[in-house]
């Protein structure tokens, strides 16, 4: 309802909920908040919550869809971890910040990497089904494990502004048959 300003730490976690609508009012949504709500099949990542729980979306493995909106600045640890069904994201050039394993072992099928995310956590796409991924030039560094696993990644260009690539980064690739590094990585 309008008005709501808080939903608390595992508040409907493991319930039968289908579909979520937050009200404008919501600020903040503590960890595990809808953790495991496995019949959940789309959500809205409001701009308007401004404080967001780690685990908060994370094992809601039906979920198709997910829509984050412009002005979301970061996404938490494991946010949307085990939503095995999703194919597809749009990171918008508000975020800033993604959190480690915030998408691991999802369905992404394909992802951009935008410029403007300035920290990516570790394991951010842990075993996650990517076959493609496209870096975009302004990304300085790929941090440990971020494509750790992605059994079915085949290609990855890194762009001139890549300087390093972190330990495990790309290891468990079993597809990945062509990597094009650049002449500035330290």
């Amino acid at each position: 309802p309008e008005g709501l300003y808080a939903i608390g730490r595992g508040a409907f976690s493991g319930t039968g909920i289908t579909t979520l609508t937050f009200p404008t009012s919501l600020r903040r949504v503590e960890e595990s908040a809808f953790y495991n709500c496995t019949r959940l099949k789309s959500l809205v990542f409001p701009a308007s919550v401004v404080q967001w729980g780690n685990r908060v979306f994370s094992g809601c493995e039906a979920v198709t869809k997910v829509t984050i909106e412009d002005g979301v600045t970061k996404l938490p640890d494991y946010i949307f971890q085990g939503m095995e069904k999703l194919t597809a994201i749009t990171i918008p050039a508000s975020v800033r910040s993604v959190g480690k394993d915030a998408f691991a072992s999802t369905g992404l099928k394909k992802v951009t990497l935008p410029a403007t995310v300035a920290e990516w956590g570790e394991s951010v796409f842990y075993h996650a089904g990517l076959t493609s991924v496209t870096i975009e030039d302004g990304i300085r560094e790929i941090p440990k494990q971020m494509f750790f696993m992605c059994e079915n990644l085949t290609s990855v260009t890194l762009p001139e502004s890549v300087k390093s690539v972190g330990d495990g980064a790309f290891s468990g690739c079993k597809k990945l048959s062509k990597i094009t590094l650049n002449e500035g990585l330290e």
